[in-house]
């Protein structure tokens, strides 16, 4: 089926799905027998609308591999049948921990196991895998990205709220259904993945300007990203001329209304077609001031959106309405609640001080405590469980982490917004308190008393505090070096000990992935695989790995440019005994 053709049955898709509906159901009334549901034409259009997917090609496995690059091969297409599989994939796991319980890896890149965790990573509400709702640019985005050559480029560019990251995840999953792909997650990285025929992603890449340098050092190929324009137009022009641009824009009124229609039927809130119309009207072409008010919704236990809630709960602009939901978390009124400015503090740090916006919940609540009495010496207020509670519960996230709802929220807290009634405050606590304190003191002071928690915790019960202590040191090893850890108290070993024993989870493979790049095991021999390295860290192998064996060299017998491209590596490393 040709590009033209694919795009063509998307459109026809989504027209006879609406003209269905209109002609066959009241949404005022049950459905009869023989009459098609709202949520049943929309899974019925998905279905249709979800042909994209069947022109990426089937993965083939790369062949006359070195035995070492066979063991990358295997634990690669592991983790792929794992997500494929997912949520019923309790198997897979297994196996995945039971074949390379030996084998802990390192690398630049990750192959989720789980779609919902990308998800909660990229902020985008849980139901979203597979409902994506297409306009015909979006679609014919997507086209040219899933039939592209594997070191094509791509760039997803938009103004906030487009829903530029949607995209991304549509893109990913799409080729998750018959090819392994990845999620960057290091700065130090080589083309080994496209080896194996795999693409790689990372949403919001200005936000990181060392994994942009690391992009154009390895002059890495492979890749899909997302940025906002004018972030975009900051990077280096040489960064930006190894990508070819889609550009995303607002979507139209009618496209929104349907958008509406899909998200809050999936979501099980009722709503009538004057409802719709009235959130069309605020929205303004942005598909993600619509998850906002489902969240709205689902935090205030509104479970039927009607004409008034929309009025009294919106505003239009995202930073403007985002800016109302903030207000409504810190004030009553005109005045703070107890504790607002407090809590108002607290999320200026997760925005301005915490990489990705992100932040193990232990350790937030530990920042919390550490500025509480110096806050109160300077603005007069201090923590208020119930106010501060009620923040964590907006912000939580995945598991044990928090972050913010959308990136709107953090422009908000840099005191954007034409109608930002937070904006004095925000720069008053940035100039009184934050500028100072934040990053030197209290980000580090943090960190002791919310790492011997963890550990008491986790040693108490290991098996329940896993997810927790992973998490944590997740946040630690992306936002504090190596050796500050240290000196605040931190046990290195014991959080590489902990990732290792679970290196089938992606977020252990991922701190696993820092820790070695910072402070390799120091081992007496070494594989060379091109770009990437396999390390043992004892002269023991067991029958299984005796093509890796046969392959060992030495410390010794590497010559120096080996080792300098050891530096810049995939490592493997095997478990102490």
């Amino acid at each position: 089926m040709s590009y033209e053709e694919i795009l063509e049955k998307i459109r026809a898709a989504r027209e006879l799905a609406e003209s269905k509906k209109k002609a066959h159901f009241n949404p005022t009334q049950s459905t009869s027998k023989g009459v098609t549901s709202p949520k049943e034409e929309i899974v019925w259009e998905e279905k249709k609308s979800q042909d994209h997917r069947s022109s990426v090609q089937q993965w083939r496995k790369p062949r006359d591999l070195a035995p070492d690059g066979k063991t990358f091969l295997d634990l690669f297409t592991s983790r792929w049948k794992c997500y494929s599989k997912w949520p019923d994939n309790v198997k897979e796991l297994d196996n995945i921990h039971n074949n390379f319980k030996d084998i802990s890896v390192s690398s630049y890149f990750e192959i989720p196991t789980d779609p919902a965790v990308v998800l909660s990573e990229w902020s985008l509400p849980p139901n979203l895998r597979k409902n994506v709702y297409l306009d015909d640019e979006r679609a014919s985005h997507i086209l040219e990205v899933l039939n592209s050559k594997a070191d094509d480029n791509y760039v997803i560019i938009g103004e906030p709220g487009v829903g530029k990251t949607t995209l991304l995840f549509e893109i990913f999953d799409s080729f998750m259904d018959k090819v392994p792909t990845g999620i960057l997650t290091t700065t130090e990285m080589t083309d080994a993945h496209l080896e194996f025929g795999m693409r790689l992603f990372y949403d919001d890449i200005p936000e990181n300007i060392d994994v942009v340098q690391g992009i154009m050092d390895s002059d890495a190929k492979g890749l899909v990203v997302t940025a906002r324009e004018a972030d975009w137009n900051k990077l280096p022009d040489e960064f930006q001329k190894r990508f070819k641009r889609l550009t995303v824009p607002l979507f139209s009124d009618d496209n929104v209304s349907r958008l509406c229609e899909r998200m809050f039927d999936f979501s099980n809130i009722r709503h009538d077609p004057n409802s719709i119309n009235e959130l069309t009207n605020y929205a303004q072409g942005s598909p993600i001031f619509i998850w906002l008010m489902i969240k709205e919704m689902q935090y205030n236990g509104v479970s039927v959106l009607t004409n008034n809630f929309v009025k009294d709960n919106s505003r239009k602009g995202m930073e403007n309405y985002v800016a109302l939901i903030l207000q409504r978390l810190l004030k009553d009124g005109p005045n703070y609640k107890k504790g607002g400015l407090h809590s108002l503090a607290c999320m200026i740090f997760l925005s301005d001080y915490m990489r990705d916006r992100r932040c193990n919940e232990m350790l937030y609540r530990s920042f919390a405590d550490e500025i509480e009495e110096e806050f109160q010496s300077i603005f007069d207020d201090k923590q208020n469980h119930t106010t501060f509670n009620q923040m964590i519960v907006y912000l939580s996230g995945e598991g044990t982490t928090i972050g913010f709802p959308h990136d709107t929220w953090a422009d908000v807290l840099q005191g954007t917004g034409r109608n930002n009634p937070l904006r004095a405050d925000i720069q008053t606590i940035k100039l009184k308190f934050a500028d100072e304190k934040y990053e030197d003191i209290y980000k580090k002071q943090a960190v002791t008393g919310a790492w011997k928690t963890t550990v008491n915790r986790y040693k108490k019960n290991m098996m329940r505090e896993k997810d927790s202590f992973l998490s944590m040191v997740d946040t630690l090893t992306y936002n504090y070096t190596l050796s500050d850890l240290e000196k605040l108290g931190v046990d290195i070993e014991m959080m590489r000990e902990v990732s290792s024993l679970n290196s089938d989870l992606p977020i252990a493979a991922r701190v696993l992935s820092r820790i070695q790049a910072a402070r390799p095991n120091q081992v007496t021999q070494i594989i060379n695989i091109q770009h990437s390295v396999i390390s043992k860290s004892t002269l023991e192998f067991s029958k299984d790995n005796v093509n890796v064996e046969s392959s060992v060299i030495t410390n010794s017998e590497l010559e120096e440019e080996d080792l300098k491209d050891a530096k810049n590596s995939l490592v493997v490393d095997s478990k102490k005994k």
